[in-house]
């Protein structure tokens, strides 16, 4: 029997296999978190100088009390309201 220009199940499975495996590659390199290149998260550069202990718990609270308005301690405003300037 003479199959001609037609691929069978088999070729079908084949076909399906390879387009599903480019999906997936093409999906993997778009979809994939890329790494920010503005540079490190504040919160993380704060942890990482505390644990090498360039600064104290308490500079630590407090740094990211500015950093973060909602946590206690609020915003770079509500610290200089104690009659400190900005200069």
């Amino acid at each position: 029997m003479i199959m001609g220009w037609t691929m069978g199940i088999d070729g079908w499975l084949w076909t399906g296999a390879w387009i599903l495996a480019l999906v997936i590659s093409v999906g993997l390199l778009v979809w994939t978190p890329r790494r920010r290149s503005a540079g490190d998260e504040p919160l993380d550069i704060l942890r990482s100088r505390l644990a090498r202990g360039e600064i104290s718990p308490e500079e630590f609270e407090r740094a990211w009390g500015l950093l973060d308005p909602t946590k206690a301690g609020g915003s770079a405003m509500s610290s200089m309201s104690d009659g400190e300037t900005n200069r």
